[in-house]
């Protein structure tokens, strides 16, 4: 499990150097902190942690009204497309079954998604990404008995010396 949250991980940092190479991130982080703390960020996480079931819930028609004239946000069946993006750019198309939930602020909308929110501001055609980072997971009450977890491979880890044990048996 471990080597699939490395790959996550790597991928969610290609994108990021792909969406900055590409100014494709026209406000920096700290432009988002300062607005958002990273205590919000958390929480917004936190609280936000499935894919909302109801389509209506999101309330997409609003927040595209809202954005439109900034961001050139549109509904295309099951996906959201960010019409002021380069066509190649990872954020121009998401699936609306993604995301988990359209919250506004003072300056911005967040889409939020599993690993990362996607920051519109409201006034300006500037759109920013949060990614998650790697949370630090405790060990379960099995893990602790039993073992670290850490171990993906299926071979024991015990030295056995074979050739002792053959020659106990002569």
């Amino acid at each position: 499990m471990a080597g699939g949250h490395r790959i996550a991980i790597s991928r969610l940092h290609s994108l990021f150097y792909f969406a900055y190479s590409h100014s494709v991130l026209t406000a920096t982080c700290s432009d988002i902190t300062s607005m958002i703390t990273e205590a919000v960020i958390k929480d917004i996480y936190k609280s936000y942690n499935k894919p909302c079931k109801d389509e209506a819930e999101l309330n997409l028609p609003y927040f595209i009204r809202l954005l439109n004239p900034n961001h050139q946000i549109r509904v295309e069946g099951d996906e959201v497309v960010v019409g002021n993006i380069e066509e190649f750019s990872p954020f121009k198309r998401f699936l609306k079954r993604g995301l988990y939930a359209v919250l506004e602020f003072d300056r911005n909308v967040a889409f939020v998604f599993q690993s990362h929110i996607l920051f519109f501001n409201k006034k300006e055609p500037k759109m920013s990404v949060h990614f998650r980072p790697p949370e630090s997971k405790k060990p379960s009450l099995w893990e602790r008995l039993f073992g670290h977890g850490d171990d993906d491979d299926d071979d024991f880890d015990m030295d056995m010396d074979m050739d002792a044990d053959d020659s106990r048996k002569s």
